[in-house]
């Protein structure tokens, strides 16, 4: 029996895309933000409160590690943060991960929420950043950069930056003294 051309073309894509979740080590944990980061903003958790730690292999050899965190604090005060860096095997498979994590920007408007683009924001290959509007109202930031093989990819709500000289004080305190 002989398989469509579609058939094959259908079982390739599910291989390539395929992943298996193995175990993050510590030192990948210390490269993603967590809620800790933003206590010097207000925010005060307990040690019981924690977002999730994945990491995910993916055939052709590239890997994913990510946190998030959606809740309180003790004071009721929201945050979320969505965290990833994808580790890429060339720069060029990073250049094409880079732009369809961009995608998220584009369909934004289809759960009533916009992300705008902030100038200026300059670091690595490439990089942007957002503020993140639900409805109307400023929510958070979205930001996102390559270096090299990698991309770096933050959501956050529930605390925002509206300038980019804000941004660039938590972002060179919190996130580009990290080893990407």
């Amino acid at each position: 029996m002989m398989l469509k051309p579609v058939v094959i073309h259908i079982l390739l894509f599910f291989l390539i895309t395929s992943c298996i979740r193995i175990n993050i080590k510590s030192e990948e944990k210390n490269i993603l933000l967590t809620e800790l980061d933003f206590e010097q903003y207000g925010f005060e958790f307990q040690s019981s409160v924690a977002g999730k730690y994945k990491k995910y292999k993916y055939l052709d050899g590239s890997y994913e590690i990510e946190y998030e965190f959606d809740g309180y604090d003790k004071n009721s005060a929201y945050l979320f943060i969505s965290n990833t860096l994808i580790t890429d095997l060339t720069e060029e498979e990073a250049e094409i991960t880079y732009q369809a994590e961009g995608v998220v920007t584009k369909l934004s408007h289809l759960i009533k929420s916009e992300f705008l683009p902030v100038e200026g924001f300059l670091y690595g290959n490439r990089s942007e950043l957002f503020i993140w509007y639900v409805e109307g109202v400023p929510t958070g930031n979205m930001c996102r950069f390559q270096i090299s093989n990698r991309t770096y990819y933050l959501i956050i709500g529930g605390i925002y930056f509206n300038n980019l000289t804000e941004w660039m004080l938590f972002f060179n305190d919190k996130i580009a003294n990290k080893n990407y």
